[in-house]
């Protein structure tokens, strides 16, 4: 990877911020990130639904994967691809990484 390939990083919480909250809403760049506390680690996704663009925040998480509380679409929280119930497109996951104690992530 070249350095203008390289990604842009983006500071967007404290990582004993999300420990403490287990997950938060976050705007990188024009878009909305929800960050969860999974697995004694981060992970961030789109904060939207792909198929009715429904808040993920309020959606449950279990067994790796976040189920959309309007229509129970789920998605992988490592893929983003749906169940093999939906043909819907994948959930964005974001890259991340952990800085002096900051959660970075890349701009999409």
């Amino acid at each position: 990877m070249t350095p203008a390939d390289a990604p842009a990083w983006r500071r967007v919480c404290a990582l004993d911020e999300l420990r403490a909250a287990g997950r938060l809403e976050r705007l990188i760049g024009r878009r909305a990130a929800l960050l969860l506390w999974r697995d004694e680690a981060p992970v961030a996704c789109d904060a939207h639904c792909p198929h009715a663009h429904a808040p993920l925040v309020d959606g449950r998480v279990e067994g790796g994967r976040i189920h959309c509380a309007r229509h129970m679409a789920s998605f992988d929280l490592e893929t983003g691809a749906p169940d093999g119930a939906w043909r819907i497109p994948p959930l964005r996951i974001y890259r991340l990484r952990v800085v002096d104690g900051w959660i970075e992530l890349a701009e999409p």
